[in-house]
C-alpha cells in the first residue's frame, strides 16, 4: 500500500509540474500575471490539499478528504467566473485600441490553454480521489479481516492455554507419583546394600574355603596326572618296542618275499623258456605231421586205402589236440604265475610305505 500512494505522489506532482509548464509562457507576457500567479497559488493549494489527504490515516479522513476538494473545486470555479468576465471586460476595452489588438489576442489564446490546463488536472484529481476512497474501502475491509483473524487466534491461544493448563497439571500429578515411586526405590536400595554387604561377607568365607580345597585338590589332580603321565611313557616305551620288532619281522618278510620275487621271476623266466621250447617243439611236430598227411594223402590216392589212412589220419588229428590242451594249460599256467607276482609286488609295496 505505502508503495503505491507514493506512486501517485509522484504522478501528481509530475501532473502539476506539467501545469505551470504550459502556463510559464502566459506569464512570461505579463498582461496578465497577477491572475496567472493567482491561478498557480490555487494549483499549489489543491496540490498541498492532496498531499494532505494522503499523508493522514485513510480509515479517519476518507469523508473530510472529500470535502476540501468539493470545497476548493467551488472556489476554483468562481473563481474562474469572475476571472472570465474581468478577462471579457477587459477584451472590450482592448478593442477598441488597435495597437493592443494583438497582444488581446495573444493573451485569450492563453487563457484558454490554461483552461484546458485547469480541466485536465480537475479530471485527473477526481480520478486519484475515486481511486484513494476505493483504497480506503479495501483498507477497512482488511481491517475487519484482521479483526476476525485476531478473535481468531485469541481464542485459539486460549485454547491453547486451557490445554497447557491441563498438561501442566498432569504433569504436576506425574512428577508427585514419580517422587513417591523414588522414595520406595531408595528405600529397597538401602535394603539391597545391607543384604549386599551381608551377602559379600558370606562370598569371602565361601571363596576362601573354596580356595583352600581347591589348593588341596589341585595338588592331588596333579600328582595323580604325573603318575598317569609316567605310566602312559612307559606304555609308550613298550609300544615303540613292539613297533621296533614289528618292523624287524616285516624286513625279514620283505626280505623273504624279495627272495620268492626273485626266485618267481626265475622261475617265470624258466618256464617262458620252456613254453618257447614246446611250442617250437610242437610246431615241428605239427609241421611234421601235416608233411605225414600229406603224404599219407597222397599214398592213398595212389593204393586207394582210404579207410585206413582215415582212421590214421584221425588219430594224429586227436595227437594234436593233446598237444593244442597242453599248449594252452601252460599258458594259462604261466598268466596264473604272473598274477601271483603282481600280488606279492603290491604287498610288497604296500609293507614298505607301511615302515616308511
Amino acid at each position: 500500500m505505502g508503495f503505491k500512494e507514493s506512486e501517485e505522489n509522484e504522478s501528481l506532482g509530475s501532473e502539476s509540474h506539467r501545469l505551470k509548464n504550459q502556463l510559464s509562457y502566459s506569464i512570461e507576457n505579463g498582461s496578465e500575471s497577477h491572475r496567472l500567479k493567482n491561478q498557480l497559488s490555487d494549483s499549489s493549494e489543491n496540490e498541498n490539499i492532496l498531499d494532505f489527504a494522503e499523508d493522514t490515516p485513510v480509515s479517519r479522513n476518507s469523508k473530510p478528504m472529500n470535502k476540501k476538494v468539493e470545497k476548493h473545486q467551488k472556489q476554483r470555479s468562481s473563481t474562474d467566473w469572475s476571472m472570465g468576465s474581468l478577462s471579457y471586460k477587459s477584451m472590450d476595452d482592448l478593442i477598441n485600441s488597435p495597437e493592443h489588438n494583438n497582444n488581446q489576442i495573444q493573451n485569450i489564446e492563453d487563457q484558454r490553454l490554461y483552461a484546458e490546463a485547469l480541466i485536465n488536472a480537475i479530471k485527473v484529481l477526481k480520478t486519484n480521489v475515486s481511486r484513494l476512497e476505493r483504497q480506503v474501502e479495501m483498507s477497512d475491509l482488511e481491517l475487519e479481516s484482521l479483526h476476525k483473524q485476531i478473535l481468531e487466534e485469541n481464542k485459539r491461544g486460549q485454547e491453547l492455554l486451557k490445554k497447557l493448563y491441563g498438561e501442566l497439571e498432569v504433569e504436576k500429578r506425574e512428577k508427585e507419583e514419580l517422587k513417591i515411586h523414588i522414595d520406595d526405590i531408595t528405600l529397597d536400595y538401602k535394603f539391597l546394600l545391607l543384604e549386599n554387604e551381608d551377602m559379600s561377607l558370606k562370598l569371602e568365607n565361601v571363596e576362601n574355603e573354596f580356595s583352600s580345597s581347591l589348593a588341596m585338590g589341585l595338588v592331588k589332580e596333579l600328582e595323580k596326572q604325573g603318575r598317569d603321565f609316567e605310566d602312559d611313557v612307559e606304555d609308550l616305551m613298550k609300544c615303540k618296542l613292539e613297533v621296533d620288532d614289528d618292523l624287524r619281522n616285516a624286513m625279514l618278510e620283505s626280505q623273504s618275499l624279495k627272495q620268492q620275487m626273485r626266485e618267481m621271476q626265475e622261475a617265470v623266466k624258466n618256464s617262458n623258456v620252456e613254453l618257447s621250447l614246446m611250442k617250437s617243439t610242437h610246431k615241428k611236430e605239427v609241421q611234421k605231421l601235416c608233411d605225414q598227411i600229406k603224404e599219407m594223402s597222397l599214398e592213398l590216392e595212389k593204393v586207394g586205402e582210404r579207410e585206413v589212412m582215415v582212421t590214421e589220419f584221425g588219430s594224429l588229428k586227436m595227437e594234436t589236440e593233446k598237444l593244442q590242451m597242453e599248449s594252452t594249460n601252460w599258458t594259462s599256467l604261466m598268466s596264473e604265475k604272473n598274477v601271483m607276482i603282481r600280488t606279492l609286488q603290491s604287498e610288497l609295496k604296500m609293507l614298505r610305505d607301511d615302515y616308511t
